[in-house]
């Protein structure tokens, strides 16, 4: 074998080990259950806490975070800056246009005419 195809090699094995160790679990690691779409599916343990008053958004730290975002759906973290959600039915009915949208744009990202 030709030196420079051995270094390449090596340096091809050694990406590919580095970048499978970064999906595994370290010791003594907990899995993080942020893709959960339902908090029915979490332990107990991990259910949102129900908010009492109004308290500051994640997303943008000097904003109130809306009522009607409870943390019961995947990704709330408060981001409602315009109030575009004002009641739960309208909280649904965006999310569901949301994923339309998102799906349409992945098709037309594909290809799709």
């Amino acid at each position: 074998m030709a030196p420079s195809l051995k270094l390449s090699t090596a340096l091809i094995t050694l990406a590919l080990a580095t970048s499978v160790e970064s999906f595994t679990v370290q010791n003594g690691a907990k899995p993080n259950n942020a893709l959960q779409m339902s908090s029915s599916v979490a332990s107990d343990q991990e259910k949102p806490k129900k908010r009492r008053g109004p308290e500051m958004s994640t997303a943008v730290p000097f904003l109130q975070q809306p009522p009607t975002l409870t943390g019961e759906l995947a990704g709330d973290f408060g981001f409602d800056p315009l109030s575009l959600a004002q009641n739960k039915e309208n909280l649904w009915e965006y999310r569901e246009a949301e994923i339309k949208h998102a799906r349409l744009a992945m098709l037309a990202a594909a290809g799709w005419p």
